[in-house]
């Protein structure tokens, strides 16, 4: 990107991005230590890409509900996932966005019980914040996605015991990763009306963006460091990925491949811009 694009995409980041932290900084839970665990890695300081964007994607038609609600809930899933897979019990991680990990900072239990309530709370703001139909398919778009995440985690967790031959890695990928940059564009355009027919291929190539978000983390994970990347570096040493399958080259090639398919389609939407950016965005990301 141009100094000229990119001081135009951060700005549009920083738009779609205000009214969501605005929406976690207001949210209120119990004064009680898993309330507290829950909102210290909720708050923590993260890129907050998937809930961006869900706003991008419920900007490209107008409608009358908020989408910072929704950006909140997926953002909680999120961290519900990130505090779950940092427990001892499966990658036994130390550090996330820069901070100790919950279940080291409030103990293993408070850790476990922090990520329940942020799952649970997720389905509560949807449900409270719109309309009954609207909040149904939003539920059903979380809830399906949730369903996969923790689907590819077991399928991940398995595939350590497993010769790299035997793993599935497409399953992993597309369920523990993928599915969570699609589920923000599907709820998003739900929000700005679209129909679950027009949303589909929109929903495909950001599965394409989501293969491609993981194969850079899997090369940053063995090229940069804890300090840059605010987390544990050489996670996957256990892991099976396409980086062990296919090489660091294959990977390279692989996700721009898939990042220049996903960005050809959206640019059939009414205002493209943003996400054609957010897509060059994650590929030449240093963390």
């Amino acid at each position: 990107m141009t100094s000229t694009s990119e001081k135009k995409f951060k700005k549009d980041y920083d738009a779609f991005l205000k009214p969501v932290e605005k929406s976690i900084g207001e949210h209120r839970l119990l004064e009680s230590t898993v309330s507290k665990a829950s909102l210290y890695a909720l708050l923590a300081p993260g890129k907050r890409i998937r809930p961006v964007l869900l706003m991008a994607m419920a900007a490209q038609a107008p409608h009358k509900h908020n989408p910072a609600a929704a950006a909140v809930a997926v953002e909680m899933v999120h961290t519900f996932s990130l505090i779950h897979d940092d427990m001892p019990c499966i990658d036994n991680a130390t550090l996330r966005r820069g901070q100790p990990c919950t279940h080291k900072a409030y103990g293993e239990a408070a850790g476990l019980l922090a990520g329940d309530l942020l799952l649970n709370e997720a389905y509560r703001v949807l449900s409270r914040n719109y309309p009954s139909a609207l909040a149904g398919k939003l539920t059903h778009i979380l809830s399906e996605t949730t369903f996969g995440l923790l689907e590819g985690e077991w399928a991940d967790i398995e595939a350590e015991e497993k010769e790299i031959d035997e793993v599935d890695i497409d399953f992993i990928y597309l369920n523990k990763t993928a599915k969570m940059i699609s589920a923000p564009v599907k709820m998003g355009l739900t929000i700005a009306g679209y129909s679950e027919k027009k949303i589909l291929p929109f929903a495909l190539a950001a599965e394409d963006v989501g293969i491609a978000f993981q194969i850079i983390d899997d090369l940053l994970d063995i090229n940069s460091s804890a300090a840059k990347l605010g987390k544990d570096v050489d996670q996957d040493e256990r892991k099976k990925t396409y980086l062990k399958r296919h090489g660091e080259k294959w990977c390279r090639d692989k996700a721009r491949e898939l990042s220049l398919s996903a960005q050809k389609t959206f640019k059939q939407l009414p205002r493209p811009q943003f996400i054609l950016s957010l897509i060059n965005a994650l590929m030449e990301r240093e963390k």
